[in-house]
C-alpha cells in the first residue's frame, strides 16, 4: 500500500511539473474516490505557510470534506478566503459546510456575500433561499423564491417551495395559489396534490380536498398518505361506502392506530352493521380508552343490537369522558380559538386563547395566539393590547433562558415583525 501510494505521489508531482498549473489530473483522482491519497500527498505542500495557490488548497479541502472531515475542510476554505476574501468557490464551499454543522447564521453571511458578487445566479440564490428556510427565516427566502419565480413562472420547484414557505407562514391564499400553479406545471406530482388537499380540508371544503387527494391516488395507489386523506375527505363528506376500501388498504399495510380503528368501526355502524362495528370499537378503546367519542360509537352499536345493560354502562362511561377537566378545558379552547380564528371571528378567538392561558399559564404561546386575534380587530384600543401583548411574549421567551425550538424561533421572528407593524399604524393613528 504504501508503494502504491508512492508511485502515485510521484506520478502526481510529474502531472503538476508538466501542467504546472493544470491540476485536472488531481480533480480526477478525487472523482475517482482516492481521497486518502490525496489528502496524504497534499497536505504537506498545503502546511507551507508561503502556498498561495488557492485551488490545491481547495482541493485538500474537497478531499476532506468528501470523508466527512468538516473541520480540516472548512480550514482550507477559510485559509482562501483571508487571502481572498471574495473567492467564490472558497465563499460556496464554506457555507455548504456552515450549513451541514448548523452554523446557519455563518452560512447567510458567505451566501450574502457570494449573492452580492452575482446575483443573478440561480444556483447561489437557492441556496441562499434554501438556508434562510432551514432556519425558519421565511420572509426573506421568499422574497429570493419571488425574485426566482419572477424569471421563471415555469419552474416547479420554485413554485412549490414558495407553497410550503407560505404555508408555513401561515398565509393560507398564497400557499394555496403557489400549490395549485406548482401542481399545474406538474401534475404528476403527488406531492402538491396532498398539500392541496390537506390545506382544504383544514378549509373545510372537503369537496375540493376530495378531488385533489382522489387524483393523487390515480397517480399512485399504494401511497399511504393519499390513500389515508382521501378516506378521510370521504368520511367527512358522510360517504362511508367510498371511505371503508382505503381504511382497509391502511390496516392491511399495519396501520392499527386507534383513530383509525374507530372511524372503521363508525362506518359500519353509520352502515348499520353493528355486529361488525364492535370488535373495532372495541380494539381502538384497547388503545385510547379515554376517547368519548369511541365509547359512543360503541354504545350506541350495542344498543342498535340489543344488549341495552352494556350499551347503557358504555353511555354512562362516555358521560363520564365527556366532563372535560381543566387539561381538557384548555385543550378545547385552545383549538376552539385556532378554529374561531380561521373564520375571522377574532374576539370569540381571543377569549377561547384567554380561557385556555387560564388552565394553562405555561403555554406562552397562547399569549402570542391572543396577540394576533387582537391585532386582527380594528381599532387603536385592539392594537395596544396586541402590542402588549407581544411584549409579554417576548420578554417570557427571553426570561427562560434555554434555547428556543423550531416553533418558538419562528414565533419570535414574527412577534418581533407584527410589533413593529403595530408600532407604525398606532404612530399613524396619533398623527
Amino acid at each position: 500500500m504504501k508503494r502504491t501510494v508512492m508511485l502515485l505521489a510521484f506520478t502526481l508531482v510529474c502531472e503538476i511539473i508538466f501542467c504546472q498549473t493544470d491540476i485536472s489530473a488531481l480533480y480526477m483522482q478525487l472523482q475517482k474516490g482516492k481521497t486518502n491519497e490525496l489528502i496524504e500527498f497534499l497536505s504537506p505542500i498545503v502546511k507551507d505557510s508561503s502556498l498561495q495557490d488557492s485551488e490545491i488548497i481547495a482541493l485538500l479541502g474537497d478531499a476532506y470534506k468528501a470523508q466527512y472531515d468538516y473541520t480540516n475542510a472548512l480550514d482550507c476554505y477559510k485559509r482562501i478566503l483571508v487571502n481572498d476574501p471574495e473567492n467564490r468557490r472558497a465563499l460556496e464551499s464554506a457555507a455548504d459546510i456552515y450549513s451541514i454543522l448548523g452554523e446557519l447564521s455563518k452560512a447567510v453571511a458567505n451566501m450574502k456575500k457570494l449573492y452580492s458578487l452575482d446575483s443573478s445566479n440561480v444556483k447561489v440564490a437557492n441556496k441562499l433561499a434554501s438556508i434562510y428556510q432551514s432556519g425558519t427565516n421565511y420572509r426573506n427566502a421568499i422574497n429570493i423564491y419571488r425574485r426566482l419565480y419572477t424569471k421563471n413562472v415555469n419552474n416547479y420547484n420554485t413554485a412549490k417551495i414558495l407553497g410550503d414557505c407560505y404555508w408555513l407562514m401561515e398565509n393560507i391564499d398564497s400557499s394555496l395559489y403557489f400549490y395549485r400553479r406548482a401542481d399545474y406545471l406538474n401534475g404528476n406530482s403527488t406531492v402538491t396534490k396532498l398539500n392541496l388537499s390537506q390545506i382544504l380540508y383544514l378549509q373545510k371544503d372537503f369537496n375540493s380536498a376530495k378531488i385533489f387527494a382522489s387524483r393523487g391516488v390515480e397517480l399512485d395507489s399504494s401511497n399511504i398518505q393519499l390513500r389515508r386523506q382521501l378516506g378521510n375527505c370521504h368520511y367527512k363528506l358522510e360517504e362511508y361506502k367510498e371511505a371503508l376500501p382505503h381504511f382497509n388498504y391502511l390496516t392491511a399495510h399495519k396501520d392499527s392506530s386507534a383513530s383509525l380503528l374507530r372511524k372503521i368501526g363508525a362506518i359500519h355502524y353509520f352502515l348499520g352493521k353493528s355486529d361488525t362495528a364492535i370488535p373495532y370499537l372495541r380494539l381502538s378503546l384497547s388503545k385510547d380508552s379515554l376517547n368519548s367519542e369511541t365509547q359512543y360509537y360503541l354504545a350506541a352499536s350495542l344498543n342498535q343490537i340489543g344488549k341495552s345493560e352494556e350499551a347503557l354502562l358504555a353511555f354512562q362511561t362516555a358521560l363520564v369522558l365527556m366532563q372535560p377537566d381543566p387539561q381538557v378545558v384548555y385543550m378545547i379552547q385552545n383549538q376552539m380559538g385556532i378554529a374561531l380564528g380561521a373564520l375571522r371571528r377574532y374576539d370569540e378567538s381571543y377569549d377561547s386563547f384567554r380561557q385556555a392561558y387560564e388552565y394553562n399559564p405555561n403555554d406562552l404561546k397562547l399569549i402570542y395566539q391572543m396577540a394576533m386575534a387582537k391585532g386582527e380587530q380594528k381599532g387603536e384600543n385592539n392594537l395596544k393590547d396586541a402590542q402588549v401583548l407581544l411584549e409579554k411574549y417576548l420578554k417570557s421567551l427571553n426570561e427562560r433562558g434555554t434555547t428556543l425550538n423550531k416553533d418558538e424561533r419562528y414565533l419570535k421572528i414574527r412577534s418581533e415583525w407584527f410589533l413593529e407593524r403595530i408600532k407604525e399604524e398606532l404612530f399613524m393613528m396619533e398623527k
